[in-house]
């Protein structure tokens, strides 16, 4: 055993010296920063176990040193380069010089590892004090559960994050830092797997409580409506418009995206079971549907266009502006070949 210990040590001794190691000492006048990484291919991309060390320039003291089992960065001209934020899923430099909690003074975010979103590159944050550079965990922890680093907006003090599951979930949070701590102020969720609908959840802190308000929007840039009208009274929207071999009834609100009802989407029952009645050879033609204990015709003639709707025995015409009309309920010869839910 007393025999294999040189060996050891030599093999050691190897593998720290086979490193490759930059320095940085431009991004402060008060401290200066070496990086070690396992290896860089001929692109200038470095990888592998590595670790971020930072040391005063008064005289030359490590101050902290955070490890790595995986460290990636790439380097700029063959330097390694700190303060790169190009979020949410660009280049992050291994190394951020900025004041996290707005009080005036330059904190540091030092990677870890890939342990964010999706593998992205992870963070511990140590914030300026008095008494040096103290570990925050819940810092941290904006830069661990997230995808990459959290975004800084100074002018307004605020702190953004961004986190996402799959193709159509995303989760965009802002903080504001009270005490020392970042709080929660908005949260906004945003989930399109009901496309061309957009689910759209938004917590706010009102009087110290997250206060929620949950709605759906219409893709309308996707949406590709055969028909839509402005109603007179209030300006909401009435759309139609296909998805896939449905056809769709939407109302929007005013100046908004947001929808205030739709169908068959959100309605009682299967989607396909769900079906309008086409007349288009009355003086008006309409589509019609019912829902529940409501019946809703969207009607247009020669001079008038709305829709109706039957309630309890009672019927409600609601008119549109005929200055604000795009396309037609007659859905024949629209590309309406295929629907399925169309009588």
């Amino acid at each position: 055993m007393k025999h294999l210990l040189p060996f050891v040590c030599l093999l050691l001794g190897l593998q720290l010296n086979a490193q490759k190691v930059f320095k940085l000492d431009d991004f402060s006048k008060d401290y200066y920063a070496k990086i070690a990484v396992a290896e860089c291919d001929s692109s200038g991309y470095c990888s592998g176990e590595g670790k971020v060390e930072i040391f005063s320039k008064a005289n030359n003291k490590r101050i902290l040193t955070q490890e790595s089992e995986q460290l990636a960065l790439w380097l700029h001209k063959g330097k390694a380069v700190a303060n790169i934020k190009e979020l949410p899923y660009g280049e992050q430099s291994v190394l951020i010089y900025e004041d996290v909690n707005f009080d005036g003074k330059k904190d540091f975010a030092l990677c870890d590892g890939q342990n964010s979103c999706y593998g992205g590159p992870s963070f511990q944050v140590y914030l300026a004090t008095t008494n040096g550079f103290q570990h925050s965990e819940s810092f941290t922890r904006l830069a661990q559960d997230y995808c990459g680093m959290f975004q800084i907006d100074a002018k307004k003090k605020e702190i953004h994050t961004m986190t996402k599951s799959g193709c159509c979930w995303h989760q965009f949070s802002t903080f504001k830092v009270e005490g020392n701590e970042p709080i929660e102020w908005e949260i906004i969720e945003e989930d399109a797997t009901t496309f061309p609908y957009a689910g759209v959840t938004i917590q706010q802190r009102v009087n110290h409580k997250m206060v929620t308000n949950a709605y759906f929007e219409l893709v309308t840039a996707e949406a590709k409506p055969f028909f839509s009208v402005n109603l007179q009274k209030n300006n909401k929207q009435v759309v139609l418009f296909r998805q896939g071999d449905v056809l769709h009834y939407a109302l929007l609100k005013a100046n908004s995206d947001s929808v205030e009802f739709s169908y068959p989407f959100r309605a009682q029952g299967e989607e396909k079971d769900l079906v309008f009645s086409y007349e288009p050879f009355g003086k008006e033609t309409t589509l019609t549907f019912t829902n529940k204990n409501a019946t809703y015709t969207v009607y247009e003639s020669a001079t008038t266009v709305g829709i109706r709707v039957l309630l309890n025995g009672k019927t409600y015409d609601m008119p549109g502006n005929p200055a604000t009309k795009k396309g037609s309920v007659n859905i024949i010869g629209q590309d309406a070949e295929g629907i399925v839910n169309v009588r």
